[in-house]
């Protein structure tokens, strides 16, 4: 599986990856929304997980732009799944309505990771 990890936070990448290292991923890095809608373009992934508040372009905007990248070019869409520190009730409804597909509260678990990415490759 090729995997996009979108964090500018070093540590909180530095965890994701140690976690996703059990497994046997294709793992690329992005520190923010800008650079990761530049990756996605330029390589097909199979899941990204998104940090939703990050400096230069949030996660928010990101997966908007690339929702409509997605549609403008008839592409399936790419599954995100969200990561914050910030309250779920609060920040669910924004992730959903850009067009994530999952919710992961930070600090990450591997169980959480591992359920999240269980279910976007049985869906």
């Amino acid at each position: 599986m090729k995997l996009l990890v979108v964090d500018d936070n070093n540590v909180n990448r530095m965890v994701v990856l140690a976690l996703l290292k059990r497994f046997n991923y294709d793992i690329s890095i992005a520190i923010n929304g800008k650079e990761a809608l530049e990756k996605y373009k330029t390589r097909k992934f199979d899941c990204i997980l998104m940090d939703i508040h990050m400096p230069q372009m949030d996660g928010i905007t990101s997966t908007k732009l690339i929702r409509e990248y997605e549609k403008n070019n008839s592409l399936d869409e790419t599954p995100i799944i969200a990561l914050t520190v910030s309250h779920p009730e609060e920040d669910k409804s924004k992730c959903f309505s850009a067009g994530m597909n999952d919710f992961i509260r930070k600090p990450v678990t591997l169980n959480d990771l591992s359920l999240a990415l269980s279910n976007i490759t049985t869906t």
